[in-house]
């Protein structure tokens, strides 16, 4: 199959028009700024796991912290930004005699308190939330604190009572569409996912446009429930490549108990291919042996040229964020994916984006397409994506999600 007929050149770069004044007031409360759980056991070993992902609400709230268009004089404010952490205070727990109960109930209270929360009912506040849902750990630290935990007990539960003031607001969220119990408030700005420290030294040592060692880096799981299940069942066809020819590092993941079909046969697979059950299976805790995993995928990643983005239960992906952290230009398998930031970060100028339809029908023409790439169009998206990001990686010098974040936000109040 030829290249054109997966996927076309990338777009031409337009630059984003620049952003307007966005004057907002940051809530230094101690009940609503809640940058000090840092200090909190726990908190660094997070961090530096795979669970990093779920942090983007520390890093975005640091962005904002320092930004120029923050003010001290709320009358000159258009935006309020609400700084909880509602992730890591779950998480973490018990800290400086309070737990995240009472940590969300002291917010609930300083917030109505708030002569300018009270004016407004919230409809310009803003604030971020890092995860739609939680996995086992998380489910085990909310039947400590509430009691038998079911997947109805979503976002709206996890913050009482602060939620029931937050409805009128606007939240960054890595899912735009979610279920009811994970919905809080009117309007939603798509975040990015935060990105792993591992990729972003990785590319920093490294360059981004530079020669690497490996084409295609996929580390993953075919077994998922959502609209991700039919592409990841196709996946299984790229390991029958020969991968070090094809310079393909593809790392599996295999449940190590129940799963679907593609879970069988991901088992098939791993035992064809000399891979023990459960070796690659990144856990979602803090061990050490989980962020040793979890550096080496972002220096994987770091030396591949292209990185694999199926869908998983949603179009929304991680892994995409650490990816172009990486500067490993994402290959994006799922139609309706679009991206944090589409209009500042500009995703179609550097992701390939073929056709599902089309990779499910023949996976390895995906390879052979990559494979044939021109060296000019890989250095033109490589140079394009070394330019997104700062769009949507918070934890680079003078990144511009804080900002983004603000515009999104803007637009949100300005529709109502």
């Amino acid at each position: 199959m030829a290249p054109l007929a997966l996927f076309g050149p990338p777009a031409p770069f337009v630059p984003e028009s620049p952003a307007r004044s966005l004057p907002f007031y940051y809530y230094a409360d101690v009940a609503l700024d809640h940058s000090w759980l840092r200090g909190c056991t726990g908190f660094d070993a997070i961090q530096q796991s795979t669970r990093n992902e779920r942090m983007a609400e520390v890093p975005l709230s640091d962005l904002l912290r320092v930004h120029p268009q923050r003010t001290t004089d709320p009358s000159r404010a258009r935006l309020f930004f609400v700084p909880v952490w509602e992730f890591s205070s779950l998480v973490l727990g018990e800290c400086n005699g309070t737990s995240h109960s009472t940590r969300m109930q002291r917010a609930a209270e300083a917030l109505s308190r708030s002569e300018h929360y009270v004016r407004s009912s919230g409809r310009d506040h803003i604030w971020a939330t890092s995860f739609s849902q939680m996995g086992a750990q998380e489910a085990d630290v909310y039947t400590q604190l509430h009691g038998p935990f079911n997947y109805s007990a979503g976002l709206a539960v996890r913050t009482l009572p602060l939620s029931r003031l937050l409805g009128a607001a606007v939240v960054g969220r890595y899912k735009r569409r979610l279920r009811k119990a994970n919905r809080v408030s009117r309007c939603v700005v798509e975040v990015p996912y935060r990105s792993h420290f591992a990729a972003i030294a990785a590319a920093s040592t490294r360059g981004v446009d530079t020669v690497r060692r490996h084409l295609l880096h996929f580390a993953g799981t075919l077994d998922v429930n959502g609209v991700g299940t039919a592409v990841r069942c196709s996946m299984a066809k790229l390991f029958s490549l020969p991968q070090a020819e094809l310079g393909l590092v593809l790392r599996l993941t295999v449940r190590e108990a129940g799963g679907g079909m593609c879970n069988a046969l991901a088992t098939q697979i791993a035992r064809t291919n000399n891979v023990s059950i459960g070796s690659r299976k990144v856990a979602t805790n803090a061990r050490p042996n989980n962020r040793a995993v979890a550096a080496s995928m972002g220096r994987e990643m770091a030396s591949s040229v292209f990185c694999l983005i199926p869908a998983g239960d949603t179009c929304e992906a991680s892994r995409i964020y650490t990816a172009v952290a990486a500067g490993c230009i994402p290959v994006v398998l799922c139609d309706t994916m679009r991206g944090a930031f589409p209009r500042q970060a500009r995703w179609e100028t550097f992701w390939i984006k073929p056709s599902t339809a089309a990779f499910m029908k023949d996976p390895a023409a995906l390879v052979h397409a990559l494979r044939a790439m021109p060296a000019d169009e890989i250095r033109l998206r490589q140079a394009q994506l070394q330019r997104a990001r700062q769009d949507v990686v918070y934890d680079l010098p003078n990144s511009r999600a804080g900002t983004n974040f603000l515009i999104g936000a803007s637009e949100c109040v300005s529709r109502r």
